[in-house]
């Protein structure tokens, strides 16, 4: 049932990458290091919503800031990630257990 909202992020996505095409390739074009910090939380961001193409934003950090500059920022933002979803699971699973035993 809820599947029908994937698709249809990924034709909202699809139409704002279409409309603003110019705007994009001349900002793939530009290699602005002012961009870094933004694109490592996007980085993070994306890397923790399943549903959003982990593997496309991670082809064009690779064209925007070159291989090794986008193969780092990509992978300290999902090293940052899992470190997060792995320290709310220690802190909260006390929680989340006497929560599904009242259940």
């Amino acid at each position: 049932m809820r599947r029908w909202w994937i698709g249809l992020a990924y034709v909202i996505l699809l139409i704002v990458g279409m409309t603003n095409k110019d705007y994009l390739l001349e900002w793939l074009r530009t290699s602005d290091p002012s961009w870094l910090p933004a694109m490592f939380l996007l980085s993070v961001l994306i890397a923790s919503i399943p549903f959003l193409p982990f593997t496309l934003f991670a082809g064009i950090m690779g064209v925007k800031f070159g291989a090794m500059v986008g193969l780092l920022i990509n992978w300290f933002g999902i090293l940052l990630t899992s470190l997060i979803y792995f320290f709310i699971k220690i802190l909260f699973q006390e929680l989340f257990h006497r929560l599904l035993g009242k259940v």
